[in-house]
């Protein structure tokens, strides 16, 4: 059931009930009170105590005519667009001004900008021919109207008892005179709210209605000639069962208009939930595409790694056929140059003298003692004498001192050595043997020489003997 129809019912049943009370007005009465505008459906929807007496504002309007409206205190709007509609309804030529700072005080509390950029969204295209939102406070506004010119003043600011006395009286010269004034929390008694102190010292002795519902509202008459619809409302206020029955009706209005509003808030709820959901499918949809690229991408990199490890199998299976081919070979190596070395302990001993006095050998000495010298042994063990030493005993004697670090690190030295006897011996012999006894000194020479590249390439040869453990002499 619409706003309408409630309305309707509320109607008949308002009607019926005063009529049937002897001391309730005639039915002129009744009649003059109930009027279409009282069941339009408000176009402004937003969360507001104020809802409830949208339906009365509605009335208001249509029976009060008025030329100019003012209101203190707007926040959402939800009353002075129901203002403002019945104005541009009844096509009346009034001029409205809504002021306020859009910021909050301590009892609506404090909010952001965008509480004044919906309201202004929504007040602008329908009602900016006509009315305007006055951003400024209610003090700094009040210089801009004449003495006795506004005809409804709506007070809904802050309710504490010294600011809405003040802003009463500070507004009341601007008022005309059969002026009339509605104060919105009339019956709020909690968080200091002085609303309902001041109603009732104002309304003493003047034409008045005090609406129960949504936080109270009070009608305050400054005069004495109202229509006839405003006058019986105020005639009503003396009579127990009318005002009961008119307070009835209204709030039974006020609460279809509520119903009105929550159910814009669900449908308003129900399309964010609506979009919501869409957001979210579209989101899941994306992330499944997402995930399918990256399924895509993470099996084409594992064929490529598949691929790179079959490969490198098949480098690792053919490296190890080529080693299985060298070790017979490297083993034959190893036992022919074992072959080249003398047999006899007595050659091989003039091996290792050689050794003992090659350059490079003395050369490396500093190394070989500071590396004794690290290891915490100043003199090396002395070695065995002539004639005590077995042939494998000097064997592995020479594979030592081939495999240290001083016969590796003096290597560059021998080259650079061959290369110079090499050079000398072809400087010599291309000079020719010109002086008498030269013969003899070359086949000395030639001898010497042929020594040495005999005991260089022997150690050419077993300079890949593998290392001896035990011989901590030869670093």
């Amino acid at each position: 059931m619409g706003a309408r129809e409630i309305g309707a019912a509320l109607e008949r049943s308002a009607k019926q009930e005063m009529l049937s009370d002897t001391s309730a007005p005639g039915p002129d009465a009744v009649t003059a009170i109930c009027r279409q505008s009282m069941f339009w459906t408000p176009e402004r929807q937003a969360p507001s105590a104020w809802t409830e007496h949208v339906p009365f504002a509605f009335w208001l309007i249509d029976v009060l005519r008025p030329a100019t409206i003012v209101e203190l205190g707007t926040h959402a709007g939800v009353s002075y667009s129901a203002m403002c509609q019945a104005v541009k309804a009844l096509g009346l030529p009034a001029r409205c001004f809504a002021i306020d700072t859009w910021k909050g005080d301590e009892h609506a509390g404090f909010y952001s900008e965008e509480v004044y950029r919906d309201f202004a969204a929504f007040h602008d295209p329908r009602y900016g021919a006509f009315s305007r939102l006055v951003r400024s406070t209610f003090d700094e506004a009040l210089p801009h109207f004449e003495d006795g010119s506004i005809d409804l003043l709506h007070i809904d600011g802050l309710q504490v008892y010294e600011a809405v006395r003040h802003d009463f009286f500070s507004w009341l010269p601007k008022l005309t005179p059969n002026a009339i004034v509605i104060l919105h929390g009339i019956n709020v008694r909690e968080r200091r709210s002085g609303v309902f102190q001041l109603w009732q010292e104002i309304s003493v002795g003047k034409p008045h209605f005090a609406f129960l519902h949504g936080h109270g509202l009070g009608v305050l008459a400054l005069g004495r000639d109202y229509p006839r619809p405003l006058q019986c409302l105020f005639d009503a206020a003396c009579e127990g069962s009318l005002a009961s029955s008119i307070r009835a009706v209204f709030a039974h209005l006020g609460r279809a208009a509520a119903f009105l509003g929550e159910r814009a808030e669900l449908n308003a709820l129900r399309d964010e939930k609506v979009r919501l959901l869409g957001d979210v499918e579209r989101m899941r949809a994306e992330s499944d595409a997402a995930l399918t690229r990256e399924r895509r991408a993470a099996a084409w990199r594992d064929s490529l790694l598949r691929a790179e490890l079959l490969e490198a199998d098949r480098d690792r299976r053919r490296l190890q056929s080529a080693l299985n081919h060298l070790n017979p070979a490297l083993a034959d190596l190893h036992a022919s140059q074992a072959e080249t070395l003398p047999q006899n302990a007595q050659e091989l001993e003039h091996v290792v003298a050689a050794l003992y006095t090659s350059r490079s050998w003395q050369m490396t000495a500093p190394l070989r003692w500071l590396g004794n010298l690290l290891r915490g042994s100043r003199t090396p063990p002395a070695p065995l004498a002539r004639g005590q030493r077995s042939p494998e005993e000097l064997r592995q004697l020479i594979a030592a001192i081939y495999a240290s670090r001083s016969w590796r690190l003096a290597r560059p030295l021998r080259f650079i050595s061959r290369r110079l006897g090499a050079a000398r011996s072809r400087r010599k012999a291309s000079r020719g043997h010109s002086k008498s006894g030269a013969n003899d000194k070359d086949s000395r020479i030639q001898s010497k020489s042929y020594n040495e590249s005999n005991l260089s390439g022997f150690v050419a040869d077993f300079g890949q003997k593998p290392k001896v453990r035990g011989t901590a002499f030869f670093p």
